[in-house]
């Protein structure tokens, strides 16, 4: 897929998308194809976009609004008139409703959490139509009705893209897949590849053209997550943002909440707390730890690091790096990457006092870390002397050669 400047911004700042048949069916088929033939679809592959609008527009209809809900409400809307090509939005209603937080979140998404939903009237080049927004912590979803267009040649088709998402926009280059080229073309789709790696940040849409209606249902994934949005994502507590509830909690609380739910945010936003409130050495060695087995040491090591530096505590971090080096050596192998995820300073500094811990530690049971810390900061030639010298097992030859060639080219750019 052609690379783009612009990015889409979700209004949950985040999305899931789920494993369906029109995930599978689209894809990139070279540089010069723009459309992907896929045949015919069955009757509920047809259906689904229409059915998903009018199943979003029966809960907005039949939920209360929260207002405690505000925040999300004002920056959703300012997200999605930046998504969309629409010439006017008109907001015609809100709803909030509330699914229970079990302290558990199978496959970081599950259960829902806060969500809003948004409808307004749209106008634009494509015509009037309605637009709708659920808003979950893990997923947003636009559904879309205009009126029926008649897409009889390629032009008609990016025309309707262009409608939407406006001439620059990403979906208007991508490739797109139908089930039949015009003049047959009912159904059209396209997923933009935002990430090679994480399926979260991943962003696709579904239509189809039907006598009377085109129906069009947008998925917007992590990738376009920006930090204008009041509530990170994967966090269920939204109503009010769980940033501002924390700081009417204690710190027992605050500790006894960081083992439920998902880590890497919601525990960030936890331990982010707890540090601020005047985290100490032994506060960074306890958050360390995951409980029970090991599993998930080197996610607590990177979520306790990037707490500290948000916490505004990041000049700590050498004072508890020798403890907790030591903790990870009596765990054993299991805390390798844990050990290594320490020295990824999150502000990619470079700090004396760590560079001396980095060289304590060299011929420990855990060397990687040191020496990518070596690598990144050090232009030392008593350093590179001591690399040179040093004999390392087989799986940390890579490492350590990858740090002297580092120090050289610093001692040589002198």
């Amino acid at each position: 897929m052609r690379q783009t400047t612009k990015r889409f911004t979700s209004a949950a700042g985040l999305a899931m998308l789920t494993a369906s048949a029109f995930a599978q069916m689209v894809g990139h088929i070279g540089p010069q194809s723009d459309f992907q033939v896929v045949g015919k679809l069955t009757t509920a592959e047809e259906q689904k976009p229409a059915a998903e609008f009018r199943a979003i527009q029966e809960r907005v209809n039949g939920a209360a609004y929260d207002p405690q809900a505000d925040a999300i409400l004002s920056a959703a809307e300012a997200s999605t008139k930046s998504a969309f090509a629409f010439s006017q939005m008109v907001r015609r209603r809100a709803a909030t409703y509330r699914t229970t937080f079990s302290g558990f979140m199978p496959w970081i998404c599950g259960p829902k959490g806060d969500t809003l939903i948004v409808e307004w009237q749209v106008f634009g080049s494509l015509g009037n139509g309605t637009l709708l927004l659920e808003d979950e912590p893990c997923v947003s979803i636009y559904a879309l009705r205009i009126g029926h267009i008649q897409v009889d040649s390629r032009a008609a088709i990016n025309a309707v893209l262009e409608g939407i998402f406006g001439p620059q926009d990403p979906f208007t280059r991508a490739t797109v897949s139908v089930d039949f080229m015009p003049p047959a073309t009912r159904w059209l789709a396209s997923r933009l590849m935002t990430s090679s790696t994480d399926g979260l940040a991943n962003v696709d849409y579904k239509a189809v053209i039907t006598a009377e209606d085109t129906f069009l249902v947008l998925t917007l994934g992590t990738g376009g997550y920006d930090n204008s949005y009041p509530v990170p994502p994967f966090i269920p507590e939204r109503f009010a943002p769980l940033g501002e509830q924390v700081k009417t909690w204690d710190v027992a609380r605050l500790w006894a909440e960081l083992n439920h739910g998902e880590l890497e945010h919601r525990g960030l936003l936890l331990l982010t707390e707890i540090f601020r409130r005047g985290g100490s050495g032994a506060d960074f060695l306890r958050a360390l730890d995951p409980g029970g087995d090991h599993v998930g040491l080197s996610a607590r090591a990177t979520v306790a690091t990037w707490a500290l530096v948000r916490a505004g505590k990041q000049n700590a971090l050498p004072t508890y790096l020798d403890a907790a080096l030591q903790r990870y050596e009596g765990v054993g192998p299991e805390a390798e990457q844990a050990a290594s995820r320490l020295f990824w300073d999150p502000e990619k500094r470079c700090l004396p006092a760590v560079q001396e811990i980095a060289i304590r530690h060299l011929n420990g049971p855990f060397p990687a870390g040191p020496l990518g810390y070596l690598g990144r900061c050090s232009a030392s030639a008593d350093i590179l002397v001591k690399l040179e010298r040093m004999a390392v097992p087989d799986k940390y030859s890579i490492d350590r050669d990858s740090a002297i060639r580092a120090i050289r080219s610093r001692l040589k750019a002198r």
